[in-house]
């Protein structure tokens, strides 16, 4: 009979351990390889300083391979606990998940700056826990396997702890939709992958001044940025279009990949103003250079100063980009003294009927809706509606 329930319970434990690597692990591989896979790129390249690149499968394998070697340690050092915290042990490795994946541009990597200084601190809490649950389950419970319903009592009390813990990873580490944008879409274009960095968030109206940066960036590339633009919700103002004079930020890649492109390196306080301007003054813009400066004076709405440098650089006719003629129709009707004056009867008729519905519309929300169902993605919807920053007449 003794050695029947020895056998018992050892089954019992052999079943909870099992159970509870099963679910850590899946959650760690999916975690790792899936969710926060960019962030954790964007991890390495911090700590290389830019010097290495994050391969998803050696990246993602070594991290899992280590955390799960670090929880049987743990639970190596906790086997004389009772089974029903066994899933205690998990908590430092978690612990480092979290710290890994936990990002905010605004503060760099709080990896190396708050969870380090904390760690002390909360690994003595959870040893003081871990060593409280079990003095107080020991006198409570026995691990006896053969008891009626211990099995599932104490499974049942590990995978809530492992849910709690798997709650708080995901709460703490990044779980903001744009930085996910951001950092996805970097990688991409590091890699060459212009057109599937376009396709990243293009379904999500979540958008910030860095992600409309990176999508800028993007489709200049692609020879897109006048087609496409506003197709995409747009943030910001032309001070953010290139990284690192303003508030531009890239996370890894290196302004320099901008710079080049546009064809000069910006002097030490000069505006994103005042550096497209010297470029396209120089006589040696970049193609990219002057569809930048462009498209920067019509995400300010400045159709003035849009309308000038497009009769500088660029014969006005129907082979113009999309944006540009819609701006231009919308400049034409909206001067009485227009410089130029561009007509298309299929545009005009649009913009036409974009006004009737203005107009025959009362309620300024429905008013908002209609236009956006209508003429969601072109520059007249944008010129009208976006109230997401100032409009601001950075180029003169």
């Amino acid at each position: 009979m003794y050695y029947s329930n020895r056998n018992r319970e050892n089954g019992s434990a052999t079943v909870i351990k099992a159970v509870c690597a099963i679910v850590f692990l899946l959650f760690v591989a999916i975690y790792v390889f899936f969710y926060q896979e960019d962030t954790l790129a964007l991890t390495q390249h911090i700590l290389s300083g830019g010097a290495t690149i994050y391969s998803r499968v050696i990246g993602g394998g070594i991290i899992t391979i280590v955390l799960a070697l670090l929880q049987l340690v743990v639970a190596r050092f906790m086997h004389r606990k009772p089974l029903c915290i066994y899933a205690l042990s998990c908590f430092p490795s978690l612990y480092i998940l979290a710290m890994l994946t936990d990002f905010d541009s605004s503060r760099e990597l709080s990896a190396w700056g708050w969870w380090a200084i904390l760690m002390p601190l909360v690994a003595a809490i959870w040893w003081g826990l871990v060593y409280f649950l079990g003095e107080l389950f020991r006198y409570r419970y026995s691990d006896n396997g053969h008891e009626e319903g211990y099995l599932a009592r104490t499974l049942g009390a590990n995978l809530f702890i492992l849910a709690a813990m798997m709650i708080g990873v995901g709460l703490m580490s990044t779980s903001n939709d744009i930085t996910h944008y951001r950092l996805r879409m970097e990688r991409l274009i590091m890699h060459g992958e212009y057109a599937k960095a376009l396709e990243v968030g293009k379904a999500s109206d979540k958008s910030d001044a860095n992600l409309t940066m990176l999508r800028i960036f993007a489709l200049a590339h692609e020879g897109r940025l006048g087609d496409e633009l506003f197709k995409y919700p747009v943030r910001g103002t032309s001070a953010s279009i290139v990284p690192q004079l303003a508030d531009g930020m890239m996370l890894m890649l290196s302004p320099d990949s901008v710079y080049r492109m546009l064809g000069a390196i910006p002097r030490n306080g000069q505006t994103t103003r005042q550096y497209l301007n010297a470029i396209v003054k120089s006589g040696q813009a970049t193609k990219a250079a002057i569809e930048y400066q462009l498209c920067g004076m019509l995400i300010d709405k400045n159709l003035d100063g849009f309308v000038s440098l497009l009769m500088k650089t660029h014969k006005i006719d129907d082979t113009l980009p999309l944006h540009y003629r819609e701006a231009l129709i919308l400049y034409t009707h909206r001067r009485s003294s227009p410089k130029v004056v561009y007509r298309n009867t299929l545009m005009d008729t649009d913009y036409n009927d974009m006004q009737r519905l203005e107009r025959d519309t009362q309620s300024p929300t429905e008013r908002r809706l209609k236009v956006y169902k209508q003429f969601s993605g072109t520059y007249w919807e944008y010129f009208d509606y976006d109230y997401s920053s100032q409009s601001l007449i950075a180029f003169s």
